[in-house]
């Protein structure tokens, strides 16, 4: 009994105070930090994107999440895979699951158009993607470059806003 009692009181002595977190992560002062999250973005009910992190800053009082090294699949209403998009950074919304992805941001469609831009932004509930900074996008043998897009959560028709460029058969933008 008395190596019993000795073991379980080694284990119990103190807490441990080696602190896990970078200097980065406890100056954000978020109410929860998670690694390796999977957020579901749905409406009515429906798996509109998978969201995926390395990191996640839970702010509880704004309904925040800020998020480090973001992969997010948007999906159809028949649930098909839409587009692709990676960043190094994002908000989400978790009383609207809106999204705003941040920095070196890649969204490539499920028909292969890559689109590249350093801020975009995600509305389920309005159907939209968009952003207004410099966008370029690769479609059609040639990139185009714009002062930013909006598109159709489908991404079946996107538009770049003030176009330049060259697209294959010739056409100047």
């Amino acid at each position: 009994m008395a190596i019993v009692g000795t073991l379980a009181g080694a284990g119990c002595d103190k807490p441990s105070t080696e602190v896990v977190a970078s200097p980065a992560a406890q100056a954000m002062r978020a109410d929860q930090v998670m690694f390796g999250v999977q957020q579901f973005i749905t409406q009515d009910g429906i798996r509109r994107g998978v969201m995926n992190a390395d990191t996640a800053y839970v702010f509880e009082d704004s309904g925040k999440i800020e998020v480090r090294k973001v992969k997010l699949n948007l999906f159809s209403e028949t649930g098909k895979s839409s587009a692709d998009l990676t960043s190094k950074a994002g908000t989400l919304d978790t009383r609207t699951q809106a999204m705003i992805a941040r920095g070196n941001v890649v969204l490539t469609t499920a028909d292969g158009r890559k689109i590249n831009t350093e801020e975009l932004h995600y509305d389920p509930n309005a159907h939209r993607v968009w952003s207004n900074v410099t966008t370029s996008m690769a479609q059609n043998g040639g990139p185009l470059t714009g002062d930013g897009f909006t598109a159709d959560d489908q991404m079946r028709n996107i538009q770049i806003t003030r176009p330049r460029g060259r697209v294959s058969g010739g056409i100047k933008f």
